[in-house]
C-alpha cells in the first residue's frame, strides 16, 4: 500500500524561462531537469527548478506530460511549443527533450538518465498518455486499422467525431 503525492510536469515548462540558470544547451530537455543547482527568478523571488525543486516539494511521484514523439519540428522547441497532445509514435521519446533531436540514441539514453535520477530521489514516474489522441495525420496503415475498427475514415473529419468511435470512448 502506497499513497502517492504526484507532481505533474512538462519538461520544457520546468526549464524554459529566460531566468532559468541552467546550462543553455540543456534548456527544455531531460538533462535540464536533472541538472543540479538551477533556479528561476520572478519578481525578485528565486526558486530551485528541475528535480531540485521537486525534491524540495516532498512529492513521491511525477507525472510527465507527453514526452513521446509528437508532430512538431523537433529542432525549434520555442517556435513550435505545445504540450505534446499530437502524438505520432507512442512510447518513442520525442527529440524535443533531448540534447540532440536527431539522435535516437540520445533520446533514449537521456530519458533513461532522467528516470534513473527520479528513482534515486525515490520518485515514481508516470507517463501521461491519452490513447484516443490520434492527431490528424493518419497514414494509410493507420487508416486501414481504423477502417477495421470503425468503418470508413474521412481525412477531413477528426476521428473523435466518427459515430462509431464514440461507442469506444
Amino acid at each position: 500500500n502506497a499513497d502517492y503525492t504526484v507532481y505533474e510536469l512538462h519538461v520544457q515548462d520546468m526549464t524554459m524561462s529566460d531566468t532559468w540558470t541552467g546550462t543553455e544547451e540543456y534548456r527544455g530537455t531531460f538533462k535540464g531537469m536533472i541538472e543540479k543547482g538551477t533556479t528561476y527568478t520572478k519578481d525578485n523571488v528565486t526558486v530551485t527548478t528541475g528535480f531540485d525543486h521537486i525534491d524540495e516539494l516532498g512529492v513521491n511521484a511525477v507525472q510527465i506530460l507527453p514526452f513521446y514523439d509528437h508532430d512538431n519540428d523537433e529542432t525549434d522547441i520555442v517556435a513550435n511549443y505545445n504540450w505534446g497532445y499530437n502524438p505520432v509514435s507512442y512510447m518513442t521519446p520525442s527529440g524535443w527533450f533531448s540534447s540532440d533531436a536527431n539522435s535516437p540514441v540520445a533520446r533514449i539514453n537521456e530519458l533513461k538518465e532522467f528516470i534513473d535520477n527520479a528513482h534515486k530521489l525515490g520518485l515514481g514516474v508516470n507517463m501521461d498518455v491519452v490513447f484516443n489522441e490520434l492527431w490528424n495525420k493518419l497514414t494509410d496503415a493507420d487508416k486501414a486499422q481504423m477502417y477495421d475498427l470503425f468503418g470508413e475514415v474521412d481525412d477531413n473529419q477528426p476521428i473523435e467525431n466518427l459515430e462509431t468511435f464514440q461507442k469506444f470512448r
